[in-house]
């Protein structure tokens, strides 16, 4: 393989980046808004502290290819949603883009929503688009929703900002919430929704699409928790993420046929996609949201150590036009995969210390990673304070797998300087 360059990376969020591309023997090169120094193990980097500036994307998008050209880059490659946009412009003036307009349609929202729902391809719960802008001037925002209902931000990652609304009166403290949560900006779009509360799991599906056929169509479980904030307003939290998903078959026929569906109807041929569903209480999958790139978070890490298949390198070969092998896609182990989110129940405030212990378990662990350390300040996040990551035989009962994260995430004791 040859040189790679990151559109922004970190070792603790997407450590799985840097060792399935280098299991492949790719040269890593990065270009991020900052400095870190996990940056000293590349090859090189670029420092761009405009890169998430969407008013900055054409500027940005020549400075990227410029320096590829001097460092003699052959690829590029990118798992966050906010730059999608950038990625494929910059593949647009490489020659490697068929579609940008297709791009932006699906990272529009409303657009998916509206198409999908109008031409009856998946279901949806109930919604209503609009942008930060209108919200003072619009009296007609909850006019045929029924309450709960969530807010989202539709430009933000791993459920920030996300809100559940039991009434209308909550709506102003939702939205300087989602203001303080995420880096939206002043003008934003927002999708009112109507709660499923019916079920905490989430499925997501990851498909990997070549000259229009589906390559390799993945599912895992996303088990989330309503979180209470010190506000007083509800979101949901990652409790843990199963692989492969423990759905039926009928259920995942239908939600290949869905997906199926999607790909048709938008004339996908090159792409990696990443799909939500949850289940509502007629026993019907609705869309939750769908995304042009990798799945986020450590996903794609539980999907190699349980069926040891690269998923950074089929989707790195889908955005480079590159050959997908049937040894790419072929299950190679037979395990079930569990990560547990360390969500601590502490307030926001400087870590004063930090206690692990993982004496008897040390040896059964797959990844440990904690985001924070002492003196760090913390706030409860969607993805809690890290994770751990255990592995066990399909042969073995997956409450073994769930008893052992949760002894490791029992032992984590966190104190907090409020």
């Amino acid at each position: 393989m040859s040189n790679v360059l990151l559109l922004d990376w970190s070792r603790e969020y997407r450590f799985y980046v840097e060792e399935l591309l280098r299991n492949v023997g790719a040269k890593l090169f990065v270009v991020s808004p900052e400095y870190r120094i996990e940056f000293e193990d590349m090859e090189n980097f670029m420092i761009l502290p405009t890169l998430y500036d969407s008013t900055f994307i054409e500027k940005n998008s020549n400075l990227i290819v410029e320096y590829m050209r001097i460092n003699k880059i052959d690829f590029l490659f990118n798992t966050e949603e906010e730059l999608v946009k950038l990625e494929h412009t910059v593949r647009g003036l490489l020659g490697t883009l068929e579609n940008i307009s297709l791009i932006e349609k699906l990272q529009n929202k409303k657009t998916v929503r509206d198409y999908l729902l109008n031409n009856k391809i998946v279901a949806s719960p109930s919604y209503r688009y609009f942008t930060s802008s209108e919200i003072e001037k619009n009296s007609e925002i909850f006019n045929g929703l029924s309450f709960p209902l969530f807010v989202k931000p539709t430009n933000s990652n791993f459920s920030s900002g996300v809100t559940l609304l039991e009434n209308k009166e909550e709506f102003n403290e939702a939205i300087s919430t989602i203001i303080s949560e995420t880096d939206v900006g002043s003008e934003f779009g927002i999708l009112l929704e109507e709660a499923i509360l019916e079920d905490d799991l989430v499925i997501s599906v990851e498909v990997f699409v070549q000259h229009r056929e589906i390559k390799l169509i993945l599912f895992t479980d996303e088990n989330q928790f309503l979180h209470i904030r010190e506000n007083g307003l509800k979101t949901f939290y990652y409790d843990s993420i199963e692989t492969p998903s423990k759905c039926s078959n009928s259920d995942r026929m239908k939600l290949t046929k869905s997906v199926e569906e999607i790909i048709k109807q938008f004339g996908i041929d090159n792409l990696t996609l990443h799909i939500e569903f949850k289940k509502d209480r007629f026993g019907t999958w609705n869309l939750i949201e769908i995304n042009p790139r990798l799945c986020g978070g450590p996903i794609a890490y539980a999907h190699y150590k349980s069926t040891g298949i690269n998923l950074v390198l089929i989707s790195y070969k889908i955005a480079n036009n590159l050959p997908i092998h049937k040894q790419d896609i072929i299950r190679k182990n037979r395990l079930r995969s569990l990560i547990k989110f360390f969500n601590v129940k502490v307030k926001a405030g400087v870590i004063k210390t930090i206690n692990l212990n993982l004496t008897k378990n040390i040896n059964k662990i797959d990844k440990l990673i904690l985001y924070k350390e002492v003196g760090d300040i913390y706030e409860p996040l969607p993805s809690g304070m890290g994770f751990v990551m255990v592995s066990e035989s399909e042969n073995v009962a997956q409450s073994q797998n769930v008893n052992l994260a949760e002894s490791i995430f029992n032992s984590l004791e966190v104190e907090i300087d409020e």
